[in-house]
């Protein structure tokens, strides 16, 4: 690749990106470099107005996590006035749904953070629409073998040892939602363009007219037209094709409200042809940090299939697993955030700003996590009775509370070390993490508690706890020792690959140079970028 005007001739031609895993732990103390980052403790006004930041971008997003997830919730609470078995069906088909097409989207889409937040960051705002345009044909393309597997979901239920006849109807709900997947592929891409960027009342505004709908339609479907399980698939389709038109809807006004400089969606360009390199390897990283998490919480509900009594316990570990879901949409709206913050910050070689982002993400997750524990544990007895009339499950699940009230905790904790680590494209770092913890220690915990011990769902839920609490330590640890220096200086070099060399030219020949201080530019370009 020729140097472009204004980029020492020196500039990597690829990003960075296959440093070793764990090279935080070879590192000295942040403290010990020198380019002054560790300098310190951070003084409180700068905590607090960090947090504010945060605020203001993770508020909307957490808003709009816990909107979206309340719809889901109306359909879940809706349909379990069908009864405990419908709740079973429900619980595996979408146990499915997540481990194959909902894990692999959101992961695949997970470069999306990365690549948009340090972009706008160093005001590269062209590269965001062609990292939109990436994502799109990567997830969209994604989808097609997903299709193909639910087409043999039945054949697929009854391998993995499910009972045949919720094999039978689960399958049958696989089929009717399975339009669901590539609509959910384009919200995931949108959603995550805006929220890169901050613009967080944006997400919201399409997010709580889709929630507006959701009762409306699932009635009309479920009960109004008497189609039971069915109508429950095709309330979801139907939903997100409603929220795919507002994230639409809201990209365009963004970007039509932005300066012309400003403005990220030009159109189609052959450009997003070019550099995908660096963006399909940390969208394979992003996946395998998604999977790893993810596909222990639904070899949960798998499991729970195994159990004695398996249509309670499916039923209760599924008012569980959304309990949960419904609390961690609140820690989930601050990773986003995070992300944003992290990767906005060193994009604009802001480094210590970024370390002190850090800190005070992680210690607002751990904050909203134990609020949520004080207000949940008190009141299980009730929280359970919103989900379901069956007596047998309420006790279930009034029983598995405690150990889900230290999983949201840690989950408070990974949550927002998760979002740093977007924000840094470290993801394949936090692949091996998720991977060790939950597979090396999670999932045999889960096995020998559950069924060894005969401890049942509450052997589940312990051992996946456990998982988390250590993945929380292991994430801390490294995440304390990075560079922050050398993460903006490889912030930089990925948007300048990114965008083919032309974007991180024009900024380097004139103003983007000017709007950062000499001090935190300096040390970038000595260093070869």
């Amino acid at each position: 690749m020729e140097p472009q005007s204004g980029v020492p001739a020196s500039a990597p031609d690829t990003p960075d990106l296959e440093e070793p895993l764990l090279a935080p732990l070879l590192r000295p103390p942040p403290h010990a470099t020198a380019n002054g980052d560790g300098g310190g403790p951070p003084v409180v006004g700068l905590a607090a107005a960090e947090a504010k930041r945060i605020w203001i971008i993770g508020g909307p997003l957490a808003l709009e996590e816990l909107i979206c997830y309340l719809s889901t919730l109306i359909c879940f609470g809706m349909l379990g006035r069908l009864g405990g078995f419908a709740l079973g069906v429900y619980t595996l088909a979408h146990s499915i749904t997540n481990i194959t097409g909902i894990a692999f989207l959101s992961g695949v889409t997970g470069a999306v953070d990365t690549f948009s937040s340090q972009a706008h960051g160093f005001k590269a705002y062209k590269a965001i629409g062609l990292v939109l345009q990436r994502a799109l044909v990567v997830s969209l393309l994604t989808c097609v073998p997903l299709l193909v597997l639910y087409a043999f979901a039945h054949p697929l239920l009854l391998a993995l040892g499910q009972q045949p006849h919720l094999a039978t109807e689960a399958a049958r709900y696989i089929h009717l939602f399975a339009p669901m997947v590539p609509l959910h592929a384009v919200n995931l891409c949108l959603y995550r363009t805006l929220a890169s960027q901050g613009a967080t009342m944006y997400v919201l505004a399409a997010g709580t007219f889709f929630c507006a709908v959701t009762a409306p339609i699932n009635w009309l479907l479920i009960f109004k037209l008497r189609l039971g399980l069915d109508g429950s698939a095709l309330a979801f389709v139907a939903l997100e094709a409603i929220y795919c038109m507002c994230l639409i809807g809201m990209c365009v006004l963004h970007n039509w409200r932005r300066p012309p400089a400003e403005r990220w969606w030009g159109g189609w360009s052959r450009d997003a042809l070019r550099g995908w390199g660096p963006f399909l390897r940390l969208s394979a990283a992003a996946t395998a940090m998604v999977i790893c998490d993810w596909w222990l919480y639904d070899l949960l509900t798998l499991l729970a299939g195994l159990l004695p009594n398996p249509d309670v316990a499916l039923a209760a570990c599924g008012i569980i697993y959304n309990i949960n879901t419904l609390v961690f949409t609140l820690s989930y709206g601050l990773s986003y955030a995070m992300c944003a913050r992290v990767g906005q910050l060193l994009g604009a070689i802001k480094p210590r700003a970024a370390k002190l982002a850090g800190e005070v993400g992680t210690a607002m997750g751990l904050a909203v996590a134990g609020a949520a524990c004080l207000i949940l544990l008190p009141l299980r007895h009730q929280v359970a009775e919103l989900f379901t009339d069956d007596e047998a499950v309420i006790e279930a699940c009034s029983a598995l509370m405690l150990p889900l009230a230290a999983l949201l905790i840690s989950n408070g904790a990974t949550a927002l070390q998760s979002g740093i680590l977007h924000g840094c494209a470290r993801q394949k770092m936090g692949a091996l993490v998720n991977g060790i913890a939950n597979y090396g220690f999670g999932l045999p915990a889960m096995l020998l508690l559950a069924f060894y011990f005969r401890e049942g769902a509450a052997g589940l839920w312990w051992g996946i706890t456990a998982s988390t609490f250590l993945q929380a330590a292991i994430l801390q640890t490294l995440i304390t020792r990075f560079d922050w220096q050398a993460e903006a200086e490889r912030a930089a070099r990925l948007v300048h690959h990114l965008s083919s060399g032309h974007l991180l030219t024009a900024a380097f020949s004139g103003e983007l140079v000017a709007a950062h201080s000499a001090e935190a530019v300096a040390p970038l370009r000595v260093r070869g970028l």
